[in-house]
């Protein structure tokens, strides 16, 4: 309706003008005195100005709808954001990675939200917030909002602080970082630009989920009961943060496959080491395959599926070259990859090759 307004408050002015006579006296008074080539030029200029003053106010409009989504812009192919139905993303802590040092202490400014997200389903069976108007984002619930028993979810949030935070409240984040640094890597090379706020805390996400998976991943850990929890509250964690996203089908479907490969990869490593010098080279060799799928291939994978990539031929192929033991196969699998370059820059994959001793 609004954008009908004007042509017809201008059609109701000309019938007027016209009915009282005085639209020729208004049309000779400010162009009789004009040649037709100075007419034209002075309807020119008055037709440009309306064209910029358009523009500019649709600029401001899209800033203002980026700044809303981010801190700057709209996401850049991993999905729209329905911010008035949803608006999870208000609890992300923007200020705090903004006033960040470095970044690790960008990435380690959205640990707090995150443990307190999984603490409350531990208390609560669920994660049940939002405003006044009944906006709520999804509840975070785990096995149908059953409540974990006190003394279990006690134990289990020490682990969770344990895993993320280490001795001494520090802990190796590299390996999640690389989600994000592989997600700025695309975004400066195939967007021209660095990543928004919103792009960096979702990256930051699965980057904290990567932690916490390959902290769970260890032979030390299986068949811990905590664990268990630990692994059901990632998914959990995944869904209320990306269930918008059109990438979220996929993200599941990585973590899901992470969680299968990972599983077998800790059983040869596991068994490997007890048979002995052969077995020790086995296990070796099962612990270094863990580590390229989780720190290599991973990171490229997430970063992959927040593009909108649905290939899975894609995915395959970005395994094979991250996971490669030798390094004459993997250069000879870069050179002749339809992925690399198209869809992840050289740049992406330096962050993340060759990062297992």
């Amino acid at each position: 309706m609004s954008g009908a307004a004007p042509a017809a408050i201008a059609a109701i002015s000309i019938a007027y003008l016209q009915a009282t006579g005085r639209l020729t006296d208004l049309l000779d008074a400010f162009f009789a005195h004009l040649a037709v080539p100075e007419q034209v030029c002075l309807c020119s200029l008055l037709l440009s100005a309306l064209c910029l003053v358009s523009s500019i106010s649709g600029f401001v409009h899209e800033a203002k709808a980026g700044a809303a989504e981010g801190g700057g812009g709209g996401e850049g192919g991993g999905g729209g954001h329905d911010h008035e139905e949803t608006d999870i993303y208000a609890g992300y802590p923007f200020e705090a990675m903004h006033f960040a040092d470095s970044p690790g202490g960008r990435f380690r400014a959205m640990f707090p939200a995150l443990r307190d997200e999984m603490e409350q389903v531990l208390a609560t069976g669920s994660i049940e917030d939002g405003d006044d108007d009944g906006h709520h984002p999804p509840p975070l619930h785990v096995r149908g909002g059953a409540r974990v028993p006190p003394e279990v979810a006690g134990e289990v949030a020490d682990l969770i602080e344990e895993l993320a935070t280490g001795p001494g409240g520090k802990a190796d984040d590299a390996p999640g970082r690389r989600v994000v640094e592989v997600r700025r890597a695309m975004q400066r090379e195939y967007a021209r630009r660095d990543v928004y706020f919103l792009e960096e805390a979702t990256a930051t996400v699965l980057g904290w989920a990567l932690i916490l998976l390959d902290a769970t991943s260890s032979p030390d850990r299986a068949g811990d009961g905590t664990v268990l929890q630990i692994e059901a509250l990632l998914f959990a964690i995944v869904r209320r943060h990306f269930h918008e996203e059109a990438c979220y089908p996929r993200l599941l479907r990585i973590l899901l496959e992470a969680k299968e490969n990972v599983a077998v990869m800790r059983l040869m490593q596991e068994f490997g080491g007890e048979e002995g010098g052969g077995g020790a080279r086995e296990a070796r060799r099962a612990l270094r395959m863990r580590r390229r799928y989780l720190h290599s291939y991973l990171p490229v994978a997430f970063c992959l599926a927040m593009s909108g990539t649905r290939k899975d031929a894609a995915y395959e192929e970005m395994e094979r070259i991250c996971c490669a033991e030798d390094g004459d196969e993997r250069r000879a699998m870069i050179e002749g990859s339809s992925v690399v370059g198209r869809l992840v820059p050289e740049r992406a994959l330096e962050l993340v090759l060759d990062v297992v001793p």
